[in-house]
């Protein structure tokens, strides 16, 4: 169970350097609604992701 939760830490500190170069230029907006669906997409594919045990 514990490591549902490890990836999230981890793509949190890759994507911030990222992030900081891609908010300065220009508007965030699109940075936050990018952000909200690859949120999205990933809560969707772990709520997806079969458990072990079940057939």
């Amino acid at each position: 169970m514990d490591l549902y939760i490890t990836p999230w830490p981890l793509m949190v500190a890759v994507s911030a350097t990222f992030a900081g170069r891609l908010a300065s230029p220009g508007s965030t907006a699109w940075l936050c609604a990018a952000a909200c669906a690859l949120l999205s997409a990933g809560l969707f594919a772990a709520s997806a992701w079969p458990l072990a045990g079940n057939p």
